[in-house]
């Protein structure tokens, strides 16, 4: 499964509702919906762009169990018109449909959900949203600092790293958890088959954004020695410290010789997260906190979730969190994490969460809604986006996977703010 980016439908609407995974157990569907609930309906739904592609999928989660919906991109009269060309949402569980055809996602469009009725176009909710490539797009891409020579080399005994299917290169965090740096971030893969299989030394392109503002944005281009087990493992510095970046688009080439040799490109789909931490022990487990949740976000992404690890059980997003943090902070891993929060007295108000993110990091932090239409659910933020105005988040049992999403924020959720208090 792909990344999604959640966004807000545009009916009566300014703000953003979230799925449910709920202690208290899964919410039940209520009955299907009329034109003239649209408005309480749209209060409590949203849509999603599937994948960082430029043709990618749309996800939409409604409460409502409504039958032949479809979807349409365009005008409100082109969508009302009953030969708009329309595209199939197929429900894959309880409140979360897929369209079957990809749409073009690179910049911004309005999109309609459609009941069809006796050859009769009714929408039921539409949305105005934010492609991929305007959602923080900036004039001028800062290049490259001058480098300083920082290098954080991979500790002795490190576990070999795990296989990830379906993939000829791979990402890998756990060896990069113990390898913290205030300006400077681990970047490891292994190249699991294909043309690079014989590469001495690599060529690596891509673009880290800072998730903390994702207006800055780091071209990468980076020569790198192939090691023992075709592993590349390199860092980069100039970075801002405590901060979260993810790496998209990236390319390896073949540079053996010391040039890149154009044909032998291979595109990595999934995107990577690196962090920076301060020397601080709350900055040190924040940063092992997040990327240990996206390390299980990219094993969802492959299907490679490992069943021993547990945490995958019942309404198990507030599982996740805990397990998550019981490695570094003083809480068990079947412990309930709002009760973690309160116990320390960090837990407030998420609307507090933009001014602290100007002054502090938020990454790991707790995000918390109960009762709501859509039930109750926890959820972790990586980041909290300037530019955007929206966290970056890691969800245990989003749609039943790890996932990650972007979110507006509602000043009804709970935040729960880590603190040094509560690192072990």
């Amino acid at each position: 499964m792909r990344r999604f980016y959640l966004i807000s439908f545009a009916i009566f609407l300014t703000h953003i509702m979230t799925s449910s995974c709920g202690n208290s157990g899964e919410t039940t569907n209520g009955p299907a919906k009329t034109l003239d609930d649209n408005a309480n309906l749209a209060e409590r739904s949203s849509i999603a762009i599937e994948g960082e592609e430029d043709f990618a999928h749309l996800i939409v989660q409604m409460p409502a169990d409504i039958k032949n919906l479809q979807i349409c991109i365009g005008t409100l009269d082109k969508c009302e018109d009953p030969n708009a060309k329309l595209i199939t949402l197929t429900k894959k569980s309880p409140g979360f449909w897929r369209s079957d055809a990809p749409v073009d996602v690179r910049t911004n469009f309005t999109a309609h959900v459609i009941r069809t009725d006796e050859g009769r176009h009714e929408i039921i909710l539409s949305s105005e949203v934010v492609g991929l490539d305007s959602a923080d797009q900036v004039d001028g891409r800062p290049g490259l600092p001058p480098r300083t020579g920082i290098e954080l080399p991979p500790p002795p005994n490190l576990p070999k790293m795990r296989t990830v299917p379906g993939v000829s290169i791979a990402f890998d965090y756990q060896g990069t958890l113990s390898r913290a740096h205030p300006t400077a971030a681990v970047i490891r893969m292994i190249i699991q088959g294909g043309s690079l299989k014989n590469a001495t030394q690599a060529q690596v392109t891509g673009t880290l954004i800072n998730l903390r503002n994702s207006k800055l944005r780091i071209p990468l281009n980076k020569v790198v020695s192939v090691n023992p087990g075709n592993i590349l493992d390199f860092t980069i510095d100039q970075l801002s410290p405590d901060t979260v970046y993810r790496l998209e688009g990236t390319k390896v080439f073949d540079a053996s010789g010391g040039s890149a040799k154009p044909a032998s490109a291979v595109s990595v789909r999934h995107p990577y997260h690196v962090a920076t931490a301060e020397e601080k022990p709350l900055a040190k487990a924040r940063r092992r906190l997040v990327l240990r949740a996206i390390s299980e976000s990219y094993d969802w992404d492959h299907g490679n979730y490992l069943s021993t690890k547990g945490y995958a059980a019942g309404s198990w997003c507030d599982r996740f969190y805990t397990w998550a943090a019981a490695k570094d902070f003083k809480v068990s891993n079947v412990y309930s994490a709002k009760n973690f929060f309160q116990q320390f007295n960090t837990l407030g108000n998420a609307s507090r969460i933009s001014s602290l993110a100007k002054s502090r990091s938020v990454a790991g932090d707790l995000i918390r809604y109960e009762g709501t239409s859509l039930g109750t659910h926890t959820l972790m933020i990586i980041a909290y986006d300037e530019a955007l105005k929206s966290i970056w988040t890691v969800e245990g049992n989003y749609n039943n996977r790890v996932m990650r999403l972007k979110r507006g924020i509602s000043s009804g959720w709970m935040h729960g703010h880590l603190i040094e208090k509560q690192v072990k």
